[in-house]
């Protein structure tokens, strides 16, 4: 316990060696250090100056030791500062979250916060990459830095590192820096440009058609927009452009608009596909993932706002789209005889998005400990490819289904004529064609020739109309006049005077028979009358050519 006690009285006091019963304590490095794998949270200064002590330390910044969900702390001597008064800042690269202590009359003390996810003050510029070690070079020789850096994301788009530099120095590297992202916003712009017409051009299309279909992809993708504005505004050389004062905003929507947005192209999906033998269970399905993808919008940002370990938060959300994505496309794969025309389309190009994206998220993941200045352009690039081309796809989606609606129209405008005319040639049973045979007779029986010439040519445009418009049927209507005889040939190829006098035809059968009866007996009479032959003959083609032939052979009466 004495020893313990006598080891900290020489971290205290600033003394590389305290001799206390014949024992040397190790030295404090004269260099700069780093205390490597610290907590996330609550780092004991005295841990860390024990561990410098005790030579736990690497002189070199190496960022793949910089796991998420640790922090580093680095060790600034007064040694180091005598070499150059003038360089009264570090750079540290931009970390999430920066701490410096300072230690002064052998008393440790937090003079400042610095990072990323620091608030800016109104008053002052924040320091994002850097920190001010002091105003004035301090004159007390126990003075000393430790600079702790906290990783609480998986996102580095900058190396860690310890550099004291001089005001001047500061600026040529901010400079510098600032430079290598100026590709981000020239590379983008074009795929920006396409993702707000292609927004522009659904939501006009809704406000024509009121087609949901145009609504939900719009909103997907606007939402989709949103998230890569947020990622922008991540990158650190342009959180001070960030609009909001607090730039954890950005941390908490991103993940929200990406599955918002994910659920409303899931929703835009049902669209594409409403008919078929899986219509039923695919709406079931998608509407499901929509509903899960909705959830974990909502739960992304509660979540953050509990941990600090934004980058558990992070797995969890690509472990959770893995996961819908994974079952959707089983489900694509189940129903993968359905997927035609439009919905092909639709499903290619969210397949390029999902592809583009996971890639560009892989990219980020994959290589968080090997980041380069500038190097985030290379990571949002697949990201970008991937909205530009999909939305290629999206334009040529809809196209074909207008197409498809349109054609649907028109197919259901012919079933609904040829249903009407099955209504008319179904009435032209023989019953009725006898009892418009009979109206003629009636009207020539009294000597009434212009009516029945009416109705006759009347019965004849009937007649047309079903053999013009008639897909399969077709009745053939010749009139003749020789000998002050008119006759009157109606020859169909319908299944034939026999086979509606079958099973399941008797009691229209009946009825044909009973007119035809009474047509007979008229034209027995008018023979009489008149002294010609007038007559009615049917004959039944047969089996080979199916069809019947009727033939009435009337008198020509002149008044």
């Amino acid at each position: 316990m004495f020893l313990r006690i006598l080891l900290l009285l020489s971290v205290v006091g600033g003394s590389g060696r305290v001799a206390a019963a014949g024992i040397v304590l190790p030295k404090m490095p004269r260099g700069v250090a780093y205390v490597y794998g610290q907590p996330l949270n609550q780092v004991s200064i005295s841990n860390t100056l024990l561990l410098l002590s005790k030579g736990k330390y690497s002189t070199h910044a190496d960022t793949r030791l910089f796991s998420p969900g640790t922090s580093v702390c680095i060790y600034i001597p007064y040694q180091v500062l005598l070499s150059d008064s003038a360089r009264n800042f570090l750079i540290t690269g931009y970390q999430d979250r920066i701490q410096l202590f300072r230690r002064e009359h052998n008393a440790w003390r937090k003079i400042r916060s610095a990072g990323k996810y620091v608030v800016a003050d109104g008053g002052h510029e924040p320091q994002r990459a850097f920190v001010r070690l002091f105003d004035q070079f301090p004159d007390d020789s126990t003075t000393a830095f430790i600079a702790v850096c906290h990783k609480q994301n998986n996102y580095c788009f900058s190396e860690l590192r310890a550099d004291l530099v001089s005001a001047p120095q500061l600026v040529a590297w901010l400079s510098a820096f600032k430079a290598s992202a100026e590709t981000y916003p020239k590379i983008s712009l074009p795929f920006f440009g396409i993702s707000v017409t292609t927004i522009v051009l659904l939501l006009m299309k809704y406000a024509l058609s009121r087609d949901p279909a145009y609504a939900f992809h719009a909103g997907g993708h606007t939402l989709f927009l949103l998230f890569f504005i947020l990622l922008y505004y991540q990158y650190p050389v342009n959180i001070d452009d960030w609009p909001l004062k607090n730039p954890l905003i950005g941390i908490y929507l991103d993940k929200f608009f990406l599955f918002l947005s994910m659920s409303c192209l899931l929703l835009s999906i049902q669209f594409f596909y409403r008919s078929g033998k899986f219509a039923a269970f695919s709406k079931k399905v998608i509407g499901k993932l929509a509903v899960s993808s909705g959830v974990v919008a909502v739960l992304s940002p509660i979540a953050i706002h509990f941990t600090p370990r934004y980058y558990l938060v992070n797995n969890t959300c690509m472990v959770a789209a893995t996961i819908i994505i994974g079952l959707l496309a089983l489900h694509l794969v189940r129903i993968r005889s359905e997927i035609t025309g439009a919905f092909r389309i639709i499903v290619l190009g969210l397949v390029c998005l999902i592809c583009f994206v996971f890639a560009g998220f892989v990219l980020v993941l994959a290589t968080y400990n090997q980041q380069q200045t500038g190097y985030e352009v290379q990571q949002a690039f697949p990201m970008l490819l991937g909205v530009g081309v999909s939305n290629l796809f999206i334009i040529a989606a809809f196209t074909k289904r207008e197409h498809q609606i349109y054609q649907e129209r028109v197919d259901l405008k012919a079933k609904a004529y040829e249903a009407e005319m099955s209504v008319v040639q179904k009435s032209l049973n023989p019953h009725f064609i006898f009892n418009c045979l009979n109206l003629i007779d009636s009207f020539l029986y009294v000597n009434n020739c212009k009516s029945a010439r009416k109705v006759l040519f009347d019965f004849s445009d009937l007649l047309r109309l079903v053999i013009e418009k008639s897909p399969q049927g077709m009745i053939q209507l010749i009139l003749a006049s020789s000998d002050n005889l008119l006759t009157i040939k109606i020859d169909d190829n319908g299944v034939g005077i026999g086979s509606t006098s079958g099973p399941g035809h008797t009691q229209a059968a009946g009825r044909s028979h009973f007119g035809l009866s009474l047509t007979r007996k008229r034209l027995e009479i008018m023979s009489d009358v008149y002294q010609v032959n007038a007559r009615i003959d049917i004959t039944d083609k047969g089996h080979i050519c199916k069809g019947t032939v009727v033939e009435l052979v009337l008198p020509v009466i002149t008044i």
